[in-house]
């Protein structure tokens, strides 16, 4: 009678749930993303101060559902891949707006770094544009416009920016 054969160590232990290759690159973003938010802090004064940035966080929470949805919708939340290099260009952005203290890098570079937590779609450089929807320059670039019509526009490309969010799903992973 032929006994049949155990791997050496015992049995084979459980795989987590999510693997240790896709935490360590969510990791990373997280504290890049994190470092690249302390550094456009001066955002919240903006919105606050300037009656041409007033809807500015809600353009910025539309900008930010699409990644929400992305990663609430996926079967399993953590499987999207994240690659780093959005991070790593985030980071280089925040640095060159530490160095040279210009805040538009340092606001560009927390667009960056929130866009890496998505997958990359030709969809997601359209959805990157649509950050100037919430960054103080764009207030006062159309400043000649009046309050009111920059205050709309920005409404509108956060509602633009929302309505590409399905372009963003991966086409070949199922959902829910």
């Amino acid at each position: 009678m032929r006994k049949s054969l155990q791997p050496v160590g015992g049995q084979t232990p459980e795989p987590s749930l999510v693997p240790s290759s896709a935490v360590q690159p969510l990791i990373i973003g997280a504290a890049i993303t994190l470092y690249a938010a302390w550094n456009a802090r001066g955002l919240l004064a903006a919105w606050l101060h300037s009656p041409y940035d007033r809807f500015d966080p809600s353009a910025f929470a539309f900008w930010l559902l699409p990644i929400a949805v992305v990663r609430t919708l996926h079967r399993t939340r953590w499987a999207l891949p994240v690659g780093l290099a959005p991070f790593a260009i985030a980071l280089l952005v925040s640095f060159a707006g530490v160095a040279v203290d210009l805040r538009s890098l340092e606001y560009l570079s927390l667009a960056v770094a929130l866009t890496g937590f998505i997958p990359f779609r030709p969809a997601t450089l359209l959805w990157l544009l649509c950050a100037t929807a919430w960054m103080p320059g764009t207030g006062w670039a159309f400043s000649s416009h009046g309050p009111l019509f920059v205050n709309c526009a920005r409404l509108l490309f956060g509602l633009f920016s929302l309505a590409l969010s399905p372009f963003l799903f991966p086409r070949n992973e199922p959902l829910l």
